[in-house]
């Protein structure tokens, strides 16, 4: 029994930890880039790759196995963000489940930046928004 178990977390932790390094690069460059746009101090950096990190997790509890295993070979193949996650087949609960933990991330890291870092982040969001609407 204590074997199985233990052969069922190995191949989670395989799993998980496969699809985490490259998503850590990504999240890496995703926070310079923050960093860089917001003026961030080391330790709001920090705390930022920390929201991010848990973020990551809860999205991936959400997923099911297949949705883990096909989330890392999009990932490997350099497919960006919300590309990876069009192409998992999400039900309606599941994208409920990620676009709430998305925006519980935002406010996390809302909290953290002063009022003009918030003013900027903003600004910059809404940047994206028109910009991808063209």
């Amino acid at each position: 029994m204590k074997r199985s178990l233990f052969l069922s977390g190995l191949l989670a932790f395989t799993i998980l930890g496969a699809s985490v390094a490259p998503a850590m690069a990504a999240t890496e460059a995703r926070l310079d880039r923050m960093a860089e746009r917001l003026n961030l101090t080391s330790a709001q950096k920090d705390q930022v790759k920390e929201i991010f990190a848990s973020g990551r997790m809860e999205i991936t509890r959400v997923l099911t196995a297949q949705q883990t295993e096909q989330l890392q070979t999009a990932r490997q193949q350099g497919t960006k963000g919300r590309q990876v996650f069009r192409s998992l087949n999400l039900s309606e609960a599941q994208k409920q489940r990620i676009k709430n933990i998305r925006q519980n991330t935002r406010q996390q890291i809302s909290r953290i930046l002063t009022p003009e870092q918030r003013k900027t982040m903003e600004q910059n969001r809404q940047n994206r928004r028109q910009n991808s609407r063209r």
